[in-house]
């Protein structure tokens, strides 16, 4: 596939406003768009300017150390159109700056955080006409970074690439409640010293068993215990989690085996702003039991509320619905992500690996993208790979989503779901870094489900993480959905007595005024989404705790929930129907910040906009929160 000869292509030169596309039926599923960005760099030097190319595949040699040892790293954001059809990316400072975490981790090379956003919003420019009408999506965005380069031998790889591409998403999960979640006590997400704290591509593979058996049994998602002690929740299959009892949320710290999400931020941001105590802290299975409330967090959830959790033969349900306060956080954050509402945070810009929204005036936007490119870094620097920098990450989700942007969904109709692609793709046998790496960007389709889930949680056999190791999931969440269940939670590798988190998911267990979440020490991947919903949650009042939470302790919990860039924040079904679940509060709270219906105080929205200067508007984000103009429709 040979690189386009102009520096940016866009689709917007035909005269055609939105690309053809069904809006209102978008879900979380690839929906290929018209370009995409790739970069190339040598070990030891630094990205250089990377191109548009149209969206196809990509030529990697069999040797690459991505293919052959997992050296990649990816992240997800969105861009996001508002009503007065501007685009605007969320955060994507964020996501560059979790690749360059994720490069260092793995001795990787990453883009500069400049580089990284002028590569995001030139995807999105090029892509524009795909980014959904406001309301009916967004767009998003996925940044990779992965050793290409040939090599033989362990060691960094001698080239890397940085790729963006896009696709139109809706809602990740179709249910309207809340999820099903399964606590998966055989397999581990993460462990201590491993890479669960970085978006490497190693992570996920591991989990699809358990999520895979958990939904041939009739569950949404798993929810991952973890690997030291079994006994504490970390994080959902693609999610970060939150529980909520009283007025405190807590979710699980990031401490290494938990992913420091984006939405997670941010909803804890939110969460503190209305009120509540944020805990970042252990978080047992036995606090999550006894929840009041609980709610997942991420890019493509958003904020997703928990209906309920199924830990061995015990199924315990949770506080959903309008009053929950994950409906309110989720109203929050997507108001600011939409540009219904002003962005004071200063949070709507352009980075990597999440969703592109389209506001109701037509802005494309991207959920705090910067928090993306971070974790790409932090694993690379894990597996000892090159990743772009959070400047050239940014640049590239940029491209991708401005390449693909008739592919945005209207307003309300979903959101284009990015995915930041980083491998090793150069020719090698042994097991050693790449010689070269791919960093590509997927847009994809939003498949979100709504409702509320049933969860099985996995006590045996499975974790979906564990110290020293990675994990599988697959199996259990077969096992869960032969059983009718949702997904699949998974506890702790090392005691199996801790919930971590779901197959793709982090999860929340609450109880009073305190919400809990397993904490990041390497065996939970610390989300984004999580890190936003544990801000919102602390914004309003609750006490969020990030700590080793035993299913014991979320069986009891009175509500329990999971975050996700896919499923944003879903809920586990609650018994307790009149009083209010924090996972609804927080779901409206984040969704009205990305949608754009109310201000975006947090300043999480950037808007896209070709014609605003890269510097000039990172400058601006430094001096005071704001969007970053990246496309006027």
């Amino acid at each position: 596939m040979a690189p386009s000869s102009s520096p940016l292509l866009l689709t917007s030169e035909s005269g055609e406003k939105y690309a053809n596309v069904k809006w209102e039926e978008l879900g979380f599923a690839l929906i290929p768009t018209d370009y995409m960005y790739v970069a190339k760099c040598r070990q030891g030097e630094s990205f250089s300017q990377g191109k548009i190319v149209p969206y196809g595949d990509i030529s990697i040699s069999p040797c690459s150390p991505i293919l052959n040892y997992g050296q990649g790293l990816f992240e997800g954001l969105k861009a996001y159109r508002t009503e007065d059809d501007r685009i605007r990316v969320f955060r994507p400072e964020q996501n560059a700056l979790r690749m360059q975490t994720g490069a260092e981790r793995l001795c990787m090379t990453a883009p500069s955080m400049e580089q990284f956003v002028e590569a995001v919003k030139q995807t999105v420019l090029a892509n524009k006409k795909w980014v959904p009408p406001s309301g009916k999506g967004a767009l998003y965005i996925r940044p990779l970074l992965i050793g290409s380069g040939a090599i033989l031998g362990v060691a960094p790889a001698p080239e890397y690439t940085f790729l963006i591409y896009v696709s139109p998403v809706g809602d990740y999960h179709k249910v309207s409640s809340g999820l099903n979640l399964k606590v998966d006590h055989k397999y581990h997400r993460a462990h201590y010293g491993g890479t669960g704290g970085i978006k490497s591509c190693t992570n996920y593979s591991p989990v699809v068993k358990s999520l895979v058996e958990a939904k041939s049994s009739g569950f949404s998602d798993v929810l991952f215990l973890d690997a030291a002690t079994g006994r504490n929740i970390e994080e959902v299959s693609t999610c970060n989690i939150f529980i909520v009892k009283g007025n405190i949320v807590s979710t699980p710290p990031t401490s290494g085996t938990i992913l420091p999400g984006i939405t997670r931020k941010s909803i804890s941001e939110l969460a503190r702003d209305i009120g509540y105590q944020v805990q970042e802290r252990d978080v047992s299975i036995d606090e999550l039991l006894e929840a009041e409330e609980a709610f997942c967090t991420g890019t493509a959830v958003v904020v997703k509320a928990v209906e309920t959790v199924t830990f061995h033969d015990k199924k315990v349900k949770y506080r959903t619905g309008e009053e929950a306060l994950s409906t309110k956080l989720h109203s929050m954050l997507t108001s600011i992500q939409m540009g219904l509402v002003e962005d004071t945070k200063g949070w709507m810009g352009l980075f990597e690996g999440l969703k592109a929204y389209r506001t109701e005036d037509g802005q494309i936007t991207l959920f705090r993208p910067d928090q993306n490119a971070l974790p790409m870094q932090t694993g690379t620097e894990r597996l000892c790979m090159t990743s772009p920098s959070v400047e050239q990450f940014i640049k590239a989700v940029k491209q991708t989503v401005l390449a693909n942007k008739k592919w945005v969904p209207p307003p309300g109709k979903g959101t284009l779901y990015i995915r930041p692609l980083l491998i090793g793709s150069g020719a090698m046998l042994g097991l050693a870094s790449a010689p070269e790496y791919t960093f590509l960007i997927l847009p994809l389709e939003n498949t979100t489900s709504s409702g509320l889930m049933n969860l099985k949680v996995k006590h045996h056999n499975y974790h979906r993480s564990h110290f020293g190791g990675t994990g599988g999931v697959v199996k259990s969440f077969l096992e869960a959905k032969s059983s009718s269940f949702s997904d699949v939670l998974f506890l702790d590798a090392a005691t199996g007595k801790n919930i971590e988190e779901l197959y793709t998911c982090n999860i929340f267990i609450v109880k009073g005024n305190i919400v809990s979440t397993p904490q990041i020490l390497g065996t939970i991947l610390p989300g984004i989404t999580r890190k936003n919903i544990s801000e919102l949650a602390r914004d309003i009042g609750y006490k969020v705790e990030e700590r080793d939470i035993s299913v014991d302790e979320m069986l009891e919990a009175k509500e329990v929930f999971y975050t996700g860039t896919a499923t944003v924040v879903k809920a586990v079904e609650t018994v307790t129907k009149r009083e209010e679940a924090l996972s609804t509060k927080l779901y409206t709270m984040l969704t009205d910040i990305q949608m754009g219906i109310v201000e975006d105080k947090k300043g999480w929205m950037v808007e896209v906009d070709g014609r605003d200067d890269l510097k000039r508007s990172l400058k601006s984000r430094k001096r005071k929160p704001m969007f970053l103009p990246l496309c006027m429709i």
